[in-house]
């Protein structure tokens, strides 16, 4: 009988005399993992772990129940999950073995890890770090920005817009290109600055990161004669990309028409599980980025003005376009704001823009609004 265990394995448990009463085999794994007495919280989610693992389930639940005798607050959870890493919260919040409460105190816990990584104040000592003389302190400091995410690079971005840190512009720049393709949302709403310094630094990113249609949104910048450095920033941008600088006018005819099918086809965005996508814009007053979530079938009529608003800035030979593009954001708008509703009447929006044209431009401009029949 002894040889056929040993060949066997040794089984989980065993009958008890033949009295009907289980119970379970000596294990060295286990006793080690008991009879170190875990306790501080990452000892034992580790310990909790590896019971899940060792097939013991009750003890993984009595393991577990420490943890959460704890009481552990946010910050404790955050740290809890930086010592331990967000790997072993997300087992964690897909056992079934342990239960709901497991699942809660992982859930609470990763949100907490992810508040403490977007926090604005932690995020900007870190951005300091990047300058450090130590190379281990900056590629420390580039791992912790990266949990950020979205945060972290609009945390980056306003940094870049800091005309007074010119010296850190060059390991910004390097440190937003590094959260790439997290970054390519947040450059792509970065171009709608006014401020010709920083447009032309997050003009040069473009080329670097994957943004759907990005140079379209360049050659507007590139035909702008009233920012030189803008202008430059674009041109050389627009010659790594396609290969050609300054646009030619059949260039321009092909932006005319990139425009007209952003306003008839779906976005070139992620569509999420309730049909919506994500726009993001920049604030020059705030300095900061700002998401707008919007239906995917009206983002495109988005997309569409804020291009058409590149031709609006075009030179006087460019007339045509501008009065198509005047059009473009009027009708735009109009999809934005839905039927009905009053037009916006922004500095940039259409209706302010045409009150300083002639009335037979106007004219054309709303024939031609008409003409765009699209849904709203």
């Amino acid at each position: 009988m002894f040889a056929l265990l040993l060949f066997a394995g040794p089984p989980a448990t065993a009958q008890d005399n033949g009295q009907g009463a289980s119970f379970e085999l000596p294990d060295p794994a286990v006793d080690a993992i008991l009879s170190s007495n875990p306790q501080t919280p990452a000892a034992i989610l580790q310990a909790t772990l590896s019971l899940t693992d060792l097939g013991r389930p009750q003890l993984a639940r009595d393991m577990f129940g420490n943890l959460v005798k704890l009481k552990l607050n946010e910050g404790q959870q955050a740290d809890l999950v930086e010592a331990a890493g967000s790997d072993k919260m997300f087992r964690l919040l897909a056992l079934d073995n342990l239960g709901d409460e497991a699942r809660k105190f992982a859930s609470s816990a990763l949100a907490a890890a992810d508040k403490r990584a977007r926090d604005p104040k932690r995020l900007a000592k870190l951005i300091e770090l990047l300058q450090s003389e130590s190379a281990e302190t900056r590629r420390s400091a580039l791992v912790d920005l990266k949990e950020g995410r979205e945060a972290a690079v609009a945390a980056l971005l306003a940094a870049l817009a800091d005309d007074d840190r010119a010296a850190d512009h060059p390991l910004v720049a390097s440190a937003i290109l590094s959260l790439a393709p997290i970054a390519a949302g947040p450059i792509f709403g970065a171009l709608e600055t006014e401020q010709a310094g920083f447009k032309a630094r997050v003009i040069s990113l473009v080329p670097h990161v994957k943004i759907p249609g990005a140079a379209y949104y360049l050659i507007g910048p590139a035909l702008d004669e009233s920012q030189p450095d803008v202008r430059a920033a674009a041109r050389r941008a627009l010659q790594r990309m396609l290969g050609q600088s300054p646009p030619s006018k059949r260039v321009v005819e092909v932006l005319d028409r990139h425009i007209l099918h952003l306003l008839t086809s779906p976005a070139p965005l992620d569509v999420d599980h309730a049909g919506n996508v994500v726009l993001w814009h920049w604030d020059d007053r705030k300095r900061s980025l700002s998401q707008q979530i919007v239906a995917a079938e009206k983002a495109g009529a988005l997309l569409a003005a804020r291009l058409a608003r590149h031709l609006v800035a075009l030179p006087a030979e460019f007339e045509g376009d501008r009065i198509a593009a005047l059009a473009v954001i009027l009708e735009a708008d109009r999809v934005r704001v839905g039927n009905g509703a009053p037009l916006p009447t922004g500095p940039r929006d259409a209706l302010s823009v045409a009150a300083n044209l002639a009335s037979h431009d106007i004219e054309r401009i709303l024939v031609r609004s008409m003409q765009l029949e699209l849904p709203g």
